[in-house]
């Protein structure tokens, strides 16, 4: 999974290496950062972290996100639920910070 913006329709973030991690673990680990939609309520971000937790997996990455609540958006509780819904955990109260280990693809019944 390589580092850079990702976009969706109007959703970015960007996926970084966390600064400060150990060079064993920059192949296994990426940060996702600033989260970012103009169109509140339409998916975008949905969408956008759909993508990116897909990539992960696939790469078989850990993800971190610090969260942030921006001024004119959603709490750090609301954003909290909001990442969990891709499985995400809190590994730290304050500052807020979630990680998300990488899942196996879901295998669908052919019935």
């Amino acid at each position: 999974m390589n580092a850079g913006p990702r976009t969706y329709k109007s959703a970015s973030c960007r996926i970084a290496i966390p600064p400060g991690l150990p060079d064993e673990f920059h192949e296994q680990v990426r940060e996702v950062l600033g989260v970012a939609s103009e169109s509140r309520r339409a998916g975008e971000a949905t969408a956008l972290m759909h993508q990116i937790t897909a990539e992960a997996d696939f790469a078989w990455m850990i993800l971190l996100i610090h969260v942030q609540p921006f001024d004119d958006g959603m709490t750090a509780e609301q954003l909290e639920r909001f990442y969990s819904k891709f499985n995400f955990v809190t590994i730290q109260a304050e500052p807020l910070l979630m990680s998300r280990l990488p899942q196996k693809p879901k295998l669908v019944s052919s019935h």
